[in-house]
């Protein structure tokens, strides 16, 4: 957890532990003392905020409701995930990587020390852009695009609780599909080699596919599902939020073990969200798209989240500020 969440988390807990009456009398010393409504005014609004990095089970109920409810896909369930909430099909075909990919994840392990999280992000990349030459998508359809550290924000219209973070990976199309939350459809989260990828992480990543995934049904895509994928590099974890909202989850891969394995689902995600968006049809529909989104903002005055590219990149957290 980083310095600043602390600080958001103590906040939020000292802001709603103070009485009613208190508050009201906050209010009364505002009105007459513009000085003391903007301190108030910070201090409610970092109350109400959350980042994904140390959201829990009870916020994410809290901003997208009970019908989001992770439980079972974390491991406090006590599942153990011996059955996975997210299957895939058993005949799935083998990924015959390139002699190239090879050569350089070898020199990967020979030269890099993994254990910061700028050099596993680099093995991660190289593992992405394996995948996407083998799921590139037609020549009519648009330009699939990674983009990594974006900074997304969605506040609950019920509770007024804000979640906003930065995430490392999300999948999309076009050129300007960074600034649209709803041309998205897969989500990554990249940790350093030796993170345990536990419920931390799971929440975390699950924050960023809830974003996506409101956002995809506020503009009415035909598929609002989202996937995502949590890794230190070694281990993988493969999750899903389903049409209908149902979340999944895989059981954990090592990359050292399950190397088939791996390869044949991060294939299957990153094709299944290729697949997902209205976006992949014909640039020519193009035009019926963009209508389709300008009617549905027309019904509502503005979006709940926010959604931009960071141009320039914030300072990587030390593993004493972020363990997770």
């Amino acid at each position: 957890m980083g310095v600043v969440s602390k600080y958001e988390k103590l906040a939020r807990e000292r802001f709603e532990a103070i009485p009613a009456d208190k508050k009201r009398k906050f209010d009364e010393l505002a009105a007459d003392n513009p000085e003391a409504k903007a301190f108030f005014d910070l201090f409610a609004t970092v109350s109400k905020t959350v980042q994904p990095s140390s959201v829990t089970r009870k916020d994410l109920i809290t901003v997208f409701g009970k019908e989001y409810d992770p439980f079972m896909i974390l491991e406090a369930s006590g599942s153990g995930f011996t059955t996975e909430s997210f299957t895939m099909p058993a005949d799935l075909p083998p990924v015959e990587v390139s002699q190239s990919f090879e050569t350089q994840w070898a020199d990967l392990e020979k030269y890099f020390d993994m254990r910061s999280e700028p050099l596993t992000r680099t093995y991660i990349d190289c593992i992405s852009l394996e995948v996407m030459r083998h799921t590139a998508p037609e020549p009519t359809m648009q330009q699939l695009r990674l983009y990594g550290e974006i900074s997304a924000s969605y506040t609950s219209p019920e509770t007024g609780l804000t979640l906003s973070g930065a995430g490392d990976y999300f999948l999309g199309y076009g050129e300007r599909s960074g600034e649209s939350l709803e041309n998205l459809s897969l989500v990554g989260e990249a940790k350093t080699r030796g993170t345990k990828i536990g419920d931390t992480i799971i929440l975390q990543t699950l924050s960023y596919m809830l974003m996506v995934h409101v956002a995809r049904k506020r503009t009415k895509k035909a598929h609002p599902r989202v996937y995502g994928f949590a890794t230190n590099g070694y281990e993988w974890v493969f999750l899903v939020i389903e049409d209908n909202g149902k979340l999944g989850r895989s059981r954990q891969y090592d990359i050292r073990w399950n190397k088939v394995e791996i390869w044949k689902r991060l294939k299957f995600v990153f094709e299944a969200a290729r697949d997902s968006s209205p976006t992949t049809t014909p640039a020519v529909s193009r035009e019926a798209t963009e209508s389709e989104l300008v009617e549905a903002e027309g019904k509502e005055e503005s979006a709940p989240y926010t959604f931009r590219l960071i141009t320039q990149h914030p300072p990587m957290r030390s593993d004493e500020e972020d363990p997770e």
